[in-house]
């Protein structure tokens, strides 16, 4: 893109970090121009969707993309669990993927991702395709972070953060849109 990362951990296979919300949605808009597709931050629905979390009350999914018998130790950094890769004020950080035993890479642990929803209360009826409030009291995340406990790594679990907040725990996932000469 032209730019240098913010990161701390620098390199091709870890998580950018330190963005703000305002810099992921610059980094979009310009990847968007450079590739002529079209490129964005997802929705929480579609956040929760792509970790796998069934949109039936009965989902068998407690992290992402993994059923409720399998121990979050096993796939994903989270409290320090992992042993250091790199040394950096990030101890845990490690590159994308390192504990993949499903292609549900890093949603949970790593890094936390910025949706492109504002935080506030969730609807209660169903929907198809729901959108977040128009308000909210900051802009959404998910997913946890490499510092977070286990609770925060759930698929059901929301923070948030003021949209100039930037943070070595927190980075972005981006999601094409697809048009019409996709298949």
């Amino acid at each position: 893109m032209g730019v240098a990362t913010p990161s701390e951990v620098k390199g091709n296979s870890y998580p950018v970090t330190n963005i703000s919300w305002y810099d992921a949605q610059d980094f979009v808009k310009k990847l968007s121009e450079k590739t002529g597709r079209t490129y964005r931050l997802p929705t929480e629905a579609e956040w929760e969707y792509a970790a796998g979390k069934s949109p039936t009350a009965n989902s068998p999914y407690k992290y992402g993309g993994t059923y409720y018998e399998v121990h979050l130790k096993d796939f994903a950094v989270y409290n320090r669990s992992s042993v250091a890769i790199v040394k950096t004020k990030s101890p845990a950080l490690v590159v994308t993927g390192y504990k993949d035993i499903t292609a549900f890479y890093d949603m949970s642990g790593n890094v936390a991702e910025w949706c492109s929803d504002n935080y506030g209360s969730i609807a209660k009826e169903d929907c198809t395709d729901p959108k977040g409030p128009s308000t909210g009291s900051g802009k959404l995340i998910r997913g946890g972070s490499f510092v977070s406990d286990a609770d925060a790594c759930m698929v059901s679990a929301r923070d948030k953060y003021a949209p100039s907040h930037k943070s070595n725990r927190i980075g972005l996932r981006v999601m094409r849109v697809m048009d019409a000469d996709d298949k």
